[in-house]
């Protein structure tokens, strides 16, 4: 069984020896070793949509590499630059109590409980507005921020430390998965407000944010222009595109939650243990929750789980822990 956990995020000797003892057990990894990958996919090592064996261990090597050189670039806590701006160092680490109880959120809602969390304080020239973000290296390793006024308090506006950083835990696991339609839907899912947990999903890309806040500057631009120049200007039009977007949003969202709901129902229907629901469909892509959504009896249910493990050693993984 694979369990290794950083107790001491400033002492890079012990994890630099961590990291040498999964990377050389990685060396004899096989498909049929299901419980060491079942293991790995607890740890938050999910393998993803369509990854071979060997992409995926290909892909955890490069992770691990990528821990080592953060912890020797962190050491004697010099700086390390992300985004080319902001300098994060050890001393910025977010505690282990933190980390401990995000990982008991997430290993509840979708069990996995991540080994390695890379999570810093941002320094204060984080950005007005963010919380809190994940920061992907090339190699898939993701870096977690949280907003520096998060060192002193636990809640800022809206949000609190423990619900930003198991968020973005989520979206660190999930990753390989590659599927937007339903990605910020299982990060907001571990919200304790109701409000945040439907809308989460309506924002899928940086564009919806923008597209919802170009009408509104375009409105108050042609409202000046009509108070100050062109007292006959129709702003009729440009209050009807403030609404056209965000309806779209929350149609578009509706018609992504409505196939999850059918394929919790179906799953729920069919599996002996119905804690397991969300767990799977965390690991699914869309289309397979669509798949999913429209089966109507135990015969198709079972066809889908057998081909599926038997084409994606993730279905074979995910078959293992949650089904048989």
């Amino acid at each position: 069984m694979l369990s290794f956990e950083l107790k001491n995020p400033k002492s890079t000797d012990s994890s630099h020896e961590s990291l040498d003892k999964l990377q050389t057990l990685l060396e004899t990894l096989h498909e049929a070793d299901i419980p060491s990958l079942c293991q790995l996919d607890k740890e938050g090592f999910i393998i993803g949509t369509d990854e071979t064996l060997e992409e995926f261990k290909a892909r955890l090597y490069k992770i691990f590499n990528d821990i080592k050189d953060l912890g020797n670039q962190l050491k004697d806590d010099n700086s390390f630059i992300v985004y080319g701006r902001l300098g994060i160092k050890n001393s910025d680490r977010i505690g282990q109590e933190l980390c401990e109880e995000a990982k008991q959120i997430v290993s509840s809602k979708y069990a996995f409980a991540p080994s390695l969390i890379q999570s810093f304080y941002a320094p204060k020239n984080f950005g007005f507005f963010v919380g809190g973000c994940a920061v992907s290296f090339d190699s898939g390793l993701s870096v977690i921020l949280l907003r520096n006024a998060f060192k002193n308090k636990k809640k800022w506006l809206l949000y609190t430390s423990l619900e930003l950083l198991a968020h973005e835990l989520c979206h660190s696991a999930r990753t390989p998965i590659k599927d937007n339609k339903l990605e910020e839907f299982f990060a907001y899912n571990i919200s304790t407000s109701p409000l945040r947990r439907y809308l989460g999903n309506c924002f899928r890309s940086q564009w919806d944010s923008i597209l919802i806040l170009a009408p509104i500057l375009l409105l108050m631009v042609v409202t000046i222009l009509k108070a100050v120049i062109y007292p006959y200007i129709n702003t009729t039009f440009f209050w009807l595109l403030i609404v056209i977007y965000p309806a779209f949003l929350v149609i578009r969202n509706n018609m992504a939650l409505s196939k999850l709901t059918k394929a919790k129902r179906v799953l729920t229907s069919y599996l002996t243990k119905k804690g397991n629901v969300m767990p799977i469909l965390f690991r699914c892509s869309f289309e397979e929750i669509s798949s999913i959504a429209k089966m109507n009896n135990n015969q198709s249910f079972n066809s889908f789980i057998q081909g599926k493990s038997q084409a994606e050693l993730r279905w074979k993984i995910i078959q293992s822990r949650f089904i048989n």
